[in-house]
This record gives structure tokens, sequence and C-alpha cells, in this order.
């Protein structure tokens, strides 16, 4: 069995076909996946979104949750007081499905203002208050901010370890995030053309600390011919990294699995 550690069934592209697609990667060995909240709302709608109440649940795969928000939507919903997004995510995390704390993280991907940034550090640290509260696991979302974002969390030493989501980073950066004892989230983007220096970064982490991911709609693969990205693609990112680490696709479909149950508690 597979775990698709990271994926948003909950998002618009589902809207038309969102249970046919769950059902038919459970049938390609896929029986768990993880949903990360992105905006606020998502804290609430996204169980909405996959209510299977009055389905046949041994056809879809087992569902699981996060609570968080994604460091490029922190500004938005400015009308809303800091205090009443805080309690929104206080009442997230004490949902039974909610696994982990995230996406949380850093983004310096897009141009932003003062304020934009003084915004993402705030409600970065505010989540690693709350997992550390809750002795959550992290779901982290850093892109191109993995200087700050490290130094940020060495303020926060890590209760129940966490997953960098969409890892990107070279051995080095890898290196001090192993240190922290946190997990890798690997998926599509090791595929793509430009993607050399992550093979290598591949290569050199161990499996142990490799969790296998979609971002489902997001990241699509180098062979990805549809237009969004579904877990169908988990068991050929699985043998793409075991040809990268010269290792059998079962070995990485085991050791990921037992990854990701272990961290998350599934």
């Amino acid at each position: 069995m597979f775990i698709d550690s990271h994926c948003h069934y909950d998002r618009k592209q589902f809207n038309k076909n969102r249970f046919e697609i769950l059902a038919d990667i459970k049938l390609c060995g896929v029986g768990k996946i993880i949903t990360p909240a992105i905006e606020l709302e998502s804290n609430v709608t996204m169980y909405e979104k996959l209510d299977i109440s009055g389905l046949s649940r041994e056809k879809l795969p087992e569902i699981y949750y996060t609570a968080g928000i994604h460091p490029t939507r922190v500004w938005r919903n400015g009308s809303i007081p800091e205090k009443e997004w805080e309690n929104v995510l206080r009442n997230a995390v004490e949902n039974d499905c909610v696994v982990a704390l995230g996406e949380t993280g850093l983004d310096y991907h897009h141009q932003m203002d003062e304020n934009m940034f003084e915004k993402q550090h705030f409600w970065f640290h505010k989540q690693l208050e709350i997992a550390q509260e809750f002795k959550l696991p992290l779901v982290l979302h850093i892109r191109q901010a993995d200087i700050d974002a490290i130094e940020v969390l060495k303020q926060y030493p890590l209760k129940e370890s966490g997953v960098v989501h969409c890892f990107n980073g070279d051995i080095t950066v890898a290196e001090k995030y192993i240190e922290m004892g946190l997990f890798f989230g690997i998926g599509g983007s090791v595929t793509l053309d430009e993607s050399d220096s992550l093979r290598e970064t591949v290569k050199h982490i161990p499996l142990e600390r490799i969790l296998l991911e979609t971002d489902a709609p997001y990241v699509c693969p180098k062979w990805c011919n549809d237009r969004w990205n579904t877990s169908l693609n988990i068991p050929k990112i699985a043998d793409y990294i075991a040809k990268l680490k010269n290792i059998s696709a079962e070995e990485v479909e085991y050791i990921t699995t037992e990854n990701a149950e272990n961290l998350f508690g599934i």
C-alpha cells in the first residue's frame, strides 16, 4: 500500500469527478491520503468537500487532514481579527481526523511588501506554537526561504517531527533538516528536466526520511499528460525514486508508507 502524504482533493479542480478519482487511486494501491488545509476557510470546507458519508468507504482511500494556513494565504481575509484566525486553527486541530499542523512555513517566491513578509513570519511562529502545544507534527511549505525557515524552526524544538513538503533544496540544506529530525516530501518535481540538483539530493537523503506525495492537483510529474496531477502517479514516483537509489520499488513503497504512518500516527 502507498500513502500520498500531500494532496488537495477538496480543490475546485476535482469538483466534477472527486470521488471517481478517489476510487481509482484506491485501486492503484494508494490506501491513505493526507489533505492539508491552505486558506483559513479550508480548515472547515475541506471536510464538507470530502464528505464520504453514504459512500462505499471500502472503495475509497482513508482520508486524513491537517490544519493550518499556507504562507501565501496569510494576508487574505484581512477584515477578520487575528484572534479569530487563531481560534479557527485551535478548533480545527481538535478534530480527530487532523494528524498534523500545516501547511505552514515561508514562501519567498512571490514578491512581497514588508507587511506581507511580517505576516508570513507572524503566522509561521503562531502555528509552530500551536503545533508544540498540541504535540502535532508539521507539514512545512518552504519555498526559496530555507535559511530563514531553519532559523525559525531552531526556536521551536520539534516534539513530533514533521515533513518539508515539496522539498527542492540541495544536499547542504537537506542535512540541516535531517539534523532536526524532519522528513522530506518528494513528488513530481524530482522528475522534471531542470531538477538535476534535486535528484542528486534525493540520492543522498536516507529512504527512512522520505515520504511520497503529489500535491495534487499541482506539481505534475514529467510524464503526466493530464491537466491535473492525481495520486495515480504515486506508484510511478515510487518507481522513479527506486531507480535513482538503485533499490526496488517495493522497498520504496514499504519504507515510505511506514514513514508516513509513524509520522502522522495513522
